[in-house]
């Protein structure tokens, strides 16, 4: 029988095989990357740290890197960075590789280059009762069989313990700018609509405190030609480079990352039903937005479950998504409960009983 510990941190991910193999606890086993992972995600009562998966294999050419699930993504990226090279996704705040895809964490460059579910080619796992699979692979276009991958993007460490992740690379980016706009939340469609009937093309469209971001990359010279374009139709108001554009972006991401009893809820739907994204979220204490993607995040604190609940609720009454994204320390454990509750449910709740039937992912008292 597996000694059960608080924190339980393998060396290798034969050394996790043989401890799920084994594992008769009870309660939650909760995988993470690291311990100060700023978007926790659901409680568990065994932790097992990924940490010592902290290896990076980088094929160039082929564009693609393999890296551990404990590997720190930013450190992934400034590696990558001295290579030419990049992972095109921005989360809102640090954290392991893992963690990235078991929350899908992704900013302002999936307007263009897409999310977690399309930068990331294969992956490595280990599932409740021990066994480790495989899922995709290092060739891009590699699509044969049912892909395993996807089901842990986005899974909140719900179906398995991640052991490797291999992402596709694009070349680094030669120039940054943006440009940035006076825009109330109730304007926003209207200057959607505006900036798309230009002759520009945004990597990223953001909006946070009544401001809205047109975020451009590629050579100096066509980005400049695009800032021009924009101040030519809308004024000049600011325009944004080099250290300034670096600081300014840390500080839009930063709104959505949950502070203490804080909870982070993401409100979905079409680019067109902005208003009512915005309406949703307008008890919220901060809020910030992708606006082409039809994306509002928002932040509330002091939950309770039956404001939680009414969100739920409202959102689904108009067709629109929502998720909890993240929380925070010292949130209620009734809203932890009840957002478990709403992730191990449909599809994934299906995905458990076929890849962790024991559930050693996702039981207990919230599960």
């Amino acid at each position: 029988m597996t000694e059960v510990r608080s924190v339980y941190s393998p060396e290798t991910p034969a050394e996790l095989a043989e401890f799920l193999a084994g594992f008769e606890g009870s309660g939650r086993l909760k995988p993470i990357g690291a311990l100060r992972n700023p978007f926790p995600l659901a409680a568990g009562d065994t932790t097992i740290s990924l940490e010592r998966f902290d290896w990076i294999d980088h094929r160039r050419e082929d564009l693609t890197v393999a890296a551990g699930a404990g590997v720190d993504f930013f450190a992934l990226q400034e590696y990558l960075r001295r290579e030419k090279q990049r992972i095109v996704l921005d989360p809102p705040a640090g954290g392991s590789v893992g963690a990235m895809v078991a929350t899908s964490a992704h900013g302002y460059l999936a307007h263009r280059y897409g999310g977690v579910r399309d930068l990331v080619i294969g992956a490595s796992m280990v599932l409740g009762d021990g066994l480790m699979a495989h899922s995709g692979g290092r060739v891009i276009k590699n699509v044969a069989g049912y892909d395993l991958t996807k089901v842990l993007v986005g899974s909140r460490g719900l179906v398995a313990a991640v052991v490797e992740v291999v992402f596709r690379t694009h070349p680094a980016a030669e120039f940054e700018a943006m440009a940035a706009f006076p825009v109330v939340a109730e304007r926003a469609s209207d200057f959607l609509g505006q900036l798309y009937g230009l002759k520009v093309d945004p990597v990223g469209i953001e909006w946070a405190a009544d401001t809205a971001y047109a975020i451009f990359e590629g050579t100096r010279e066509g980005v400049e030609s695009q800032l021009r374009t924009l101040i030519e139709h809308f004024g000049k108001d600011a325009i944004y480079s080099g250290d300034a554009f670096g600081k300014l972006i840390s500080e839009v991401r930063e709104i959505q990352v949950p502070g203490e009893r804080e909870v982070t809820i993401r409100l979905c739907g079409r680019a067109t039903r902005l208003a009512e994204l915005f309406d949703l979220a307008s008890g919220a204490d901060r809020v910030s937005a992708h606006l082409g993607m039809g994306v509002v995040d928002a932040v509330f604190r002091d939950l309770t479950v039956s404001e939680l609940e009414g969100l739920f609720d409202s959102a689904e009454r108009r067709g629109l998504n929502l998720e909890v994204r993240a929380m925070g320390n010292g949130v209620a454990d009734e809203v932890q409960a009840a957002t478990v509750a709403r992730l191990v449910s449909g599809f994934t709740g299906r995905v458990i009983a076929s890849l962790d039937p024991k559930r050693r992912f996702s039981r207990g008292e919230q599960g």
